[in-house]
């Protein structure tokens, strides 16, 4: 049986952690601390947010890079880690690009 859904869903609390760090359990707080803003690390960042969340992301690696890149021709990189911790706070569910996507443009509209 698994655990049941709120459990499941929530964020973890680490100290030290290779790609970044939460700061506490009550808030998603994670820092990008890749060099660059490539398609790869960016959706490497993906899956750390998804992972702190306890989530599975929905999509294999490769499509979310392919994702990433026609995103990043539209977004410049530190803009969309802004909308991937955006999308961390407000999705109990894992998202794609498209959810980047569309904070992008309720930010831009709003």
């Amino acid at each position: 049986m698994s655990e049941p859904f709120l459990t499941r869903n929530k964020i973890k609390s680490y100290s030290d952690l290779s790609l970044g760090e939460v700061h506490s359990p009550n808030e998603l707080t994670i820092k990008y601390e890749f060099e660059d803003f490539s398609p790869n690390h960016l959706v490497d960042f993906i899956w750390l947010v998804h992972e702190r969340k306890a989530l599975k992301p929905l999509l294999p690696f490769g499509a979310y890079v392919r994702h990433m890149k026609s995103l990043l021709k539209e977004i410049e990189g530190e803009k969309i880690v802004a909308l991937i911790l955006k999308a961390g706070e407000v999705s109990n569910y894992p998202f794609t690009v498209k959810l980047l996507k569309k904070l992008n443009e309720e930010s831009t509209n709003g």
